[in-house]
């Protein structure tokens, strides 16, 4: 075999040797001690590595996603060996799309680098730098994520407020002409009709603020964008949010963390970032953290991405 070859080959293994996976979940009493090191309290995102082990109290148990997809569960009353040995259940490699992309994107952590292609554009963890928004103005919802259709969609922003004696809200489909909408100059948020404006499924929408001159929207902010979930995927999202129950998630604290990697697939990074948060309030893991810089970094929302930067 080719040298270069070979060298790659045993270059993009390493990552899952290194780093088999997170905690799910955690139902009762249940540890987990890295070798050679103490035991600590097994927590939803907690990363282990190979030779860790997991012990669970009498009514207790925990839940596994490895890296390359398997899941394995503690059983009440046992312990469980982390290891090439060690017994695994079934694999559902896109669980794990997003926790690949974290742990590249955050430039840090128990795999190298090269695993997944990084974020065109994005900084990594150590090099984010949160500059002022392009005309003081942020977008909240939604901009670069992926949300399912509803009659009314409710655009949100933050910051400076809109300048010009005729602020205004420009919103268009890619490709064709814009609207706009009147605004006030405090205002920092605004509804659309959806069918109303004839939005429709699997289309991206494009929206910034600015003012009138002249009849002719000039921006005050930069182009915001979303895309709206077409008809085929709201089916496949459906089928992968209800084939769930097949890994049989018994905390609502196991669900959120699986949904959490469905959302991902489906680049709704708004929902996976709901789902997360209330997760690392209570649990302050490594795996949450770098799924929520992941997840704001999709939105480009650098100053809440910030807060997870540290590794």
């Amino acid at each position: 075999m080719n040298k270069s070859l070979l060298f790659a080959l045993l270059l993009f293994a390493r990552p899952l040797l290194a780093t088999p996976g997170v905690v799910v979940e955690a139902k009762g009493p249940v540890t987990v001690a890295a070798s050679g090191a103490k035991s600590v309290p097994a927590k939803v995102g907690f990363e282990f590595s190979d030779g860790a082990v997991f012990k669970s109290a009498a009514n207790a148990s925990a839940k596994l996603m490895f890296m390359d997809g398997a899941f394995a569960t503690v059983a009440p009353n046992s312990q469980y060996k982390v290891g090439p040995k060690a017994p695994t259940q079934q694999k559902n490699p896109g669980m794990v799309v997003a926790m690949r992309d974290a742990v590249t994107q955050s430039g840090s952590g128990p795999t190298v680098t090269g695993m997944v292609k990084m974020i065109p554009g994005a900084p990594k963890a150590g090099q984010l730098k949160v500059t002022p928004a392009v005309g003081g103005i942020e977008a909240v919802y939604p901009n670069n994520t992926t949300i399912r259709l509803v009659d009314d969609i409710v655009l949100q922003w933050s910051g400076t407020d809109t300048r010009g004696e005729k602020p205004v809200l420009v919103f268009f489909e890619s490709g064709q002409k814009p609207q706009t909408f009147d605004l006030t100059a405090a205002q920092k948020q605004f509804s659309l009709n959806g069918k109303t404006l004839g939005l429709a499924k699997g289309k991206t929408y494009n929206w910034y603020l600015g003012r009138l001159e002249k009849g002719k929207p000039i921006a005050q902010s930069q182009k915001f964008s979303f895309q709206t979930l077409g008809e085929v995927k709201e089916v496949e999202l459906e089928m992968s949010l209800a084939n769930l129950k097949s890994l049989n998630p018994e905390t609502p604290e196991g669900e959120a963390f699986l949904k959490a990697q469905v959302f991902y697939q489906y680049k709704m990074y708004d929902r996976m970032v709901a789902e997360l948060e209330p997760l690392y309030a209570t649990n302050k893991t490594g795996a949450l953290k770098r799924l929520l810089f992941l997840g704001n970094i999709r939105m480009g929302k650098k100053a809440q991405a910030k807060q997870y930067a540290s590794f």
